[in-house]
């Protein structure tokens, strides 16, 4: 994605969790921009194959946005 189709967007974060962050960020040669949008994609990817795969074990909607669910 370009910089022309990226949405800017302020981030609120706990200072101890940006310090974490950048930790992150700088071991793997990233800006903590970067890092961010790094983790966001993983946890969506995980997110998504989490979704599907609960899809194939034959639940509904209702139980795949139960919150119970979610947690297990």
């Amino acid at each position: 994605m370009s910089e022309s189709q990226e949405k800017a967007y302020r981030l609120r974060i706990p200072e101890d969790l940006y310090a974490e962050v950048e930790r992150v960020a700088v071991a793997e040669d990233r800006s903590v921009n970067g890092q961010i949008v790094a983790f966001l994609r993983e946890s969506v990817r995980r997110w998504n194959a989490r979704q599907a795969r609960r899809a194939s074990e034959g639940y509904t909607t209702e139980d795949i946005e139960d919150p119970d669910l979610v947690a297990a």
